[in-house]
């Protein structure tokens, strides 16, 4: 009812998208977040320009949080129509409104996009202008995801097919700073090497994903084994199932598999030997990974990819989320004040009856004082005139909306005819057909 009367409110189209998508009607669904995308865009200030690069928007101020959870969700539906290039610019588009805090955690997905649009020259400069300031060696996301595209890079996947002129000189410029085939590929093992060393987690449960039975050293080793899964930290373990729950795809490609079991079989024996690096990693996943963001909570709650779904914590997991606002921030800022409640009408009743229907208005406050008794005369006395016309014209059209709800409802009962007695009917019938018999009769007679 909201949305035919205000078909325009962002908050009310993101929540009834969510209905849709849980009712399987992603059509509808996309439908919604690109109709609430076009509202946001048409209501942004005339120098709000996100091609310029330089616009910022504050997560904790209310009225920004639907533009980044619009945004969220269109990625999310575009990524799903195979739009991986247009995922991957809207994903720097939701990074670049908060680079600094990444409200909805954008990196951890960023990298997936980036695979699929085959932009690995844009993922691996990306990684190394960020690393020394972000650390993002220590997301399993991009651990993983670098390597593979030094890899891709290393055996020269034809990408020409998808890329204009302007488009291929970029990227040969940033392949020139790479590097040549065999530098790429020496950098792209010791990264995939280091990877497997410091989030062990992440092998087994790929492999499964994949369809892929692990050798059975593999699979018995200790620093593999199910020992690798228990010994992780919670906030590890939501961070790794998100990895693997969306990225399983991009290592079934030709070739993935067998130059990961080359690197494994390495860092098993460097495991075996007695690496420094292995005790390094160990003491950092003790010490980091020890809680989880809020941004990584939202993450996982918009994405819902069930791995990483199955992870969260049973007491957020019981708490309901409202789908336009999930899990704000509590230094949250509001522009703006709810307006007062109007007053309730004159009414000296003060039955059950008559404070259930009042109770159905939209205006209804249980806390205000009942008007007709000394305080509510009070309170009324109090107000001015003008909020008494205010008050008599929101119950107008309070009134006027449940009346035309009610008739709505009434409109589409059809109560069904009561059967009749087969019985009664052919007596009646009968009786009928035997008076205009004798009646017959007795005007021949006459």
């Amino acid at each position: 009812t909201l949305l035919n009367h205000e078909p325009f409110h962002v908050d009310t189209l993101l929540q009834v998208s969510e209905i849709f998508r849980l009712g399987d009607d992603s059509a509808m669904a996309a439908q919604l977040i690109e109709r609430a995308l076009y509202v946001l865009e048409s209501a942004s200030h005339p120098l709000f320009n996100i091609a310029t690069g330089v616009c910022r928007l504050q997560y904790r101020q209310q009225e920004n949080r639907s533009l980044f959870i619009a945004l969220f969700r269109h990625i999310l539906n575009v990524g799903q129509k195979g739009c991986y290039r247009t995922a991957l610019e809207l994903c720097k588009l939701l990074l670049n409104l908060s680079p600094d805090d990444d409200p909805l955690a954008v990196s951890l997905m960023i990298d997936f996009y980036a695979l699929r649009a085959q932009e690995y020259e844009w993922l691996v400069a990306l990684f190394d202008l960020y690393e020394p300031s972000k650390n993002l060696s220590m997301l399993p996301s991009f651990a993983f995801s670098v390597p593979l595209a030094l890899f891709h890079l290393s055996v020269g996947v034809d990408q020409s097919s998808a890329r204009d002129k302007r488009e291929l000189v970029k990227a040969a410029a940033l392949a020139e700073e790479l590097g040549t085939p065999e530098e790429m590929r020496k950098r792209a093992d010791t990264m995939i090497q280091k990877a497997l060393i410091m989030f062990p987690g992440v092998l087994v449960p790929l492999l499964d994903k994949c369809n892929i039975q692990p050798d059975p050293v593999v699979a018995s080793h200790a620093f593999f084994g199910p020992r690798a899964q228990i010994e992780q930290s919670k906030g590890l373990s939501q961070i790794v199932s998100l990895y693997v729950g969306r990225c399983f795809h991009v290592w079934k490609e030709a070739g993935v598999m067998t130059w990961l079991e080359e690197n494994v079989q390495i860092v098993l024996a460097r495991i075996d030997s007695g690496d420094p690096m292995v005790k390094e990693g160990e003491e950092i996943r003790k010490t980091r990974y020890q809680g989880t963001p809020m941004a990584i909570y939202r993450h996982i709650l918009m994405a819902e990819i069930k791995h990483a779904t199955a992870t969260l914590p049973a007491a957020l997991a019981n708490t309901p989320v409202m789908s336009y606002d999930p899990l704000p921030p509590p230094d949250s800022i509001c522009g703006y004040n709810r307006p007062p409640s109007s007053n309730q009408p004159v009414n000296n009743s003060s039955s059950i009856l008559a404070s259930f229907f009042r109770s159905l208005l939209p205006n209804y406050d249980p806390n205000a004082p009942e008007v007709g008794t000394e305080e509510g005369a009070a309170a009324l006395e109090e107000a001015g005139a003008e909020e008494e016309v205010r008050a008599v014209g929101d119950l107008r059209a309070s009134v006027n909306t449940l009346l035309d709800a009610m008739r709505d409802l009434l409109s589409n009962i059809h109560l069904p005819e009561p059967p009749g007695n087969e019985a009664d009917m052919s007596e009646e019938e009968n009786y009928i057909a035997l008076s205009c018999h004798v009646q017959i009769i007795t005007v021949k007679d006459v």
